[in-house]
């Protein structure tokens, strides 16, 4: 029972590269501006806005009002 729930556990948890790592910690449930986002993280502005559609692709960012991110609720 326990290598079941270990493997259900595996699969349902997401990795992240190190570049998205950096854009999601950057990241609170409150949104946070583009701009804001591109001061803090020492990526340019382009990388910064593919790694952004990255995640929320993924489910764990939202864009809720343009320009603005926020982590997900869930």
């Amino acid at each position: 029972m326990n290598d079941f729930l270990t493997e259900k556990n595996k699969k349902t948890e997401i990795r992240l590269a190190r570049k998205e790592e950096m854009v999601y910690s950057c990241l609170d449930l409150h949104p946070k501006n583009l701009e804001d986002i591109v001061r803090e993280i020492p990526l340019s502005a382009r990388e910064i806005t593919g790694l952004l559609l990255k995640l929320e692709l993924k489910g764990l960012i939202e864009e809720p009002v343009k320009n603005y991110y926020a982590r997900t609720g869930g």
